[in-house]
């Protein structure tokens, strides 16, 4: 037993056989003070009684609140709920005092404390809705610590739950602090429950010529033989779509711990590779379509194969969706862009000061003066649809000159050729002087010469 017990408990005993002892001490109380028996023994009972309901509250707010509440719901309760506890035990206590040893009608009493507790209620209603919020969360265990869960979007592992907060670490190892309040209105999705499984998938896209069946051997046999995940049942794999470059298949796979997820996707991945490797299969690409698209877009003009396979080595992909914006107008961006999918909207000011719009199509590009020049973006280009895009930058262009120097001679007279064709697009001659695309070839091959190293000018 507590000491604070056994102290209460002396106390109410000691005082409950003085009220009983009217000759022996109540008596010659009353003779010394002059205080009539009767109110002397109001107070000695009144006083007894409320060390009875001091005693009950205590044992409420220690073993109901702070104890049996705490374990039930593994949470650190707030003493200040306790200490209300223990302030509408003593109240309901002095009231019975009040009427039943003093005789006294105590209806006014319990309006000035309801409405007590209505205001205590009201400025602790935040404290009261999170306590409980927090009490049916631990009862409902419909996450515990420890869980991996997604809470309104908010994915972590469950670190603390306490009376007010809810807290996630995420897999970057930043925590966030989730009011209990707003949990109730919120989805929770536990992906521990009912077991700890997780469905994971890898999808790769595999040449027309390998047949369906084949891809369906190699690709269980990498599943199985991936090292370190603990798989869950058989894998599966699914054919989902036939593209431009080749069939796209899905493999399905369940792992025992959702935490493995990237690890285990990876070894699935790296196991993928090492059996199609060794099947002498390859994973489908678009080098050869890249290669075409070089071959069509006018900067590449007369680039041999090799040339032209150097450059889609270089080119980054970039997709856009609908009214996206590519590059803005005076944007400092040393890139050229070479649309290979879709329709792009491109505002510029042409040479009499007019802004004009023209829309730009598979094969087309834009960018020049910024990619040889090192000269601020010249167009304002908006995405019309969905659109596929390659971008080569004025790093990648560096590499290509390192690698074929020559062709920097090459983009020299097919800017040129570019320049003069929309200068003159009202010409109906055949053939082009040479003379006429000297000035223009020299002009580009300084600007090339400028911004990228040592170029023979053209003479």
């Amino acid at each position: 037993m507590k000491k604070i017990y056994r102290n209460l408990i002396l106390v109410i005993i000691t005082l409950f056989i003085l009220s009983k002892l009217y000759e022996g001490f109540i008596g010659p109380i009353a003779f010394v003070t002059g205080i009539p028996d009767e109110t002397i023994w109001q107070v000695i009972a009144a006083t007894y009684t409320f060390f009875i309901f001091l005693l009950i509250a205590v044992i409420v707010q220690n073993e109901f609140v702070h104890g049996y509440l705490e374990r039930v719901t593994q949470t650190k309760i707030p003493f200040l709920i306790g200490n209300v506890v223990t302030g509408f035990v003593l109240s309901v206590g002095i009231c019975i005092i009040l009427s039943l040893v003093f005789d006294q009608s105590i209806s006014t009493l319990l309006a000035t404390l309801a409405g007590s507790l209505a205001l205590l209620g009201f400025a602790l209603k935040d404290y009261a809705v999170a306590l409980v919020t927090g009490l049916v969360l631990n009862v409902e265990k419909s996450f515990k610590v420890g869980d991996e869960v997604s809470i309104d979007g908010m994915e972590g592992t469950v670190s603390q739950i306490t009376w007010r907060n809810t807290v996630l670490t995420t897999s970057t190892g930043a925590t966030i602090f989730i009011p209990n309040v707003s949990i109730f209105s919120t989805n929770i999705t536990n992906f521990d429950l009912p077991n700890s499984n997780s469905l994971r998938s890898v999808e790769v896209v595999i040449d027309y010529d390998i047949s369906v069946e084949s891809v369906e051997r190699i690709l269980y046999a990498a599943v199985l033989s991936s090292k370190g995940p603990k798989f869950v049942g058989t894998p599966s794999v699914f054919a989902r779509k036939l593209l431009s470059n080749g069939i796209l298949y899905e493999v399905q796979f369940t792992i025992a711990d959702n935490r493995d997820g990237l690890n285990s996707e990876h070894a699935v991945i790296r196991s993928i590779l090492d059996c199609m490797r060794k099947s002498d299969i390859t994973v489908s690409n678009r080098s050869s379509d890249l290669l075409y698209l070089v071959q069509q877009v006018k900067l590449f003009n007369q680039f041999s194969n090799e040339q032209c396979l150097t450059v889609t080595k270089y080119l980054l992909e970039r997709r856009y969706a609908p009214l996206a914006t590519i590059v803005h107008f005076s944007e400092v961006r040393n890139s050229l862009f070479i649309i290979a999918e879709g329709i792009v909207k491109c505002t510029m000011i042409d040479s009499e000061d007019q802004l004009i719009n023209q829309n730009y199509i598979t094969t087309e590009f834009f960018g020049t003066d910024a990619l040889f020049a090192g000269m601020p973006q010249k167009i304002n280009a908006v995405s019309q649809s969905d659109v596929l895009i390659y971008e080569i930058t004025q790093e990648a262009l560096q590499s290509i000159f390192a690698k074929m120097p020559e062709l920097k001679e090459a983009f020299a007279k097919n800017l040129a050729l570019i320049q003069w064709k929309a200068l003159n697009r009202n010409r109906y001659e055949d053939t082009i002087k040479p003379e006429e695309l000297e000035p223009l070839e020299n002009f580009y091959s300084g600007q090339i010469y400028a911004n990228y190293g040592q170029s023979t000018p053209l003479m």
